[in-house]
């Protein structure tokens, strides 16, 4: 977590259990990781991508989850080992990894593809900058668009899998250093919040991309500009931000606040907040059309949670389950799965130490 701590300096009633669905082994890591990527491939298994691995040092090492036998396996190794990159599955099944930090905080421009009939990592073209603590998404053409987060932080560049190549598309106009998200709306277009510039500080204006134009324009402002917060697209098409970290006037803040995007009006507003101040958590839309929040931090200065909320977007109320996780956990991933179920991997505990150990939640009942 060396890379992610050092670029943060830089810048209700309880739910019953049988509602949710209860915890279980999801098996031991190969290789115990934070600040890692996970990508669900086209066959439903789990891909974990790079990381930070004992003693802080940036790995290149990947490995496969396998729900069928609730294990993991080691699979082809990445060509740089990275941290804090991005990674996204593409429209013909294979996996791009992007960007991220490798060794001595060194950002780093390059891209690779993972072939999951091959087990094996080719590199492919690098994109124009460095970047890191990137969100690549893939647009519904198929192409891949990543923005800000790197040494031209205004950028942003769209990568064709069919020639392998980046090529610069709209400028967001505004830097957005790190930590900013993205999501790819029902209409094709794409949402971008949050973020830090040494210029403004964290980042509430959002802007919306257009694929068929390739322009950003400028959309409603967050009333919270954050960073490490989550961020959900919903079954209705609103997107939801919670928590992340904020900076009032005085000091770094963690925060409780949510808040709605939506794409009719183009503006956010104010939802319930959560149950407790929460960074670097996971957040996952389920079967029934509900968000879990798992783990995170609720302090700069300190470790891991293992309580769970539930968001309802019909009620726009946040709900503490019954339920923790066994391990508290921070700079984890959580995969939702093709049962509905979420296998949440790695990440760091109470004590900050790297979690060697994977947990599956049920789907809810």
């Amino acid at each position: 977590m060396k890379q992610v701590a050092a670029l943060l300096l830089l810048g209700g009633m309880n739910l019953c259990v049988a509602h949710y669905g209860r915890a279980s082994d999801g098996g031991m890591l190969i290789n115990p990781r934070s600040a890692h990527t996970a990508t669900r491939l086209a066959n439903g298994r789990v891909l974990l991508v790079g990381g930070l691995v004992a003693g802080g040092s940036v790995t290149s090492t990947c490995e496969i989850y396998d729900p069928a036998t609730n294990s993991w396996t080691a699979t082809g190794s990445l060509n740089q080992a990275r941290d804090s990159h991005g990674s996204v599955l593409l429209s013909d099944g294979r996996v791009l990894a992007v960007g991220g930090a490798g060794s001595n905080f060194l950002l780093i421009s390059s891209a690779e593809i993972y072939d999951p009939s091959t087990g094996k990592w080719t590199l492919t073209g690098s994109m124009s900058v460095a970047r890191v603590l990137s969100d690549p998404v893939a647009l519904t053409n198929g192409k891949v668009l990543v923005a800000g987060n790197g040494g031209d932080a205004k950028s942003s560049e769209l990568y064709d899998p069919a020639i392998g190549t980046w090529a610069p598309t709209g400028s967001l106009s505004q830097r957005r250093d790190f930590a900013s998200q993205m999501t790819v709306l029902t209409n094709g277009r794409v949402l971008i919040a949050g973020g830090h510039s040494q210029r403004v500080g964290y980042l509430s204006e959002t802007k919306l991309y257009n694929p068929a134009t390739g322009v950003w324009t400028k959309q409603g402002s967050l009333a919270n500009g954050r960073i490490y917060h989550a961020q959900v697209l919903l079954p209705d098409g609103r997107v939801l931000i919670a928590g992340g970290v904020v900076n009032p006037p005085s000091a770094v803040k963690v925060t409780r606040s949510t808040e709605i995007y939506d794409p009719n009006t183009r503006l956010w507003s104010s939802s319930h907040p959560l149950g407790m101040e929460r960074f670097q958590f996971t957040a996952n839309l389920q079967s029934n059309g509900q968000v879990l929040a798992a783990g995170g931090n609720d302090d700069p200065t300190a470790f891991a949670l293992a309580s769970l909320e539930q968001y309802d977007p019909t009620s726009g109320a946040w709900q503490t389950l019954a339920q923790t996780l066994a391990t508290p956990r921070t700079a984890h991933t959580a995969t939702t799965l093709f049962d509905g179920s979420i296998i949440l991997a790695g990440g760091t505990d109470a004590s900050g130490k790297l979690i060697p150990s994977a947990e599956l939640l049920a789907a809810p009942q």
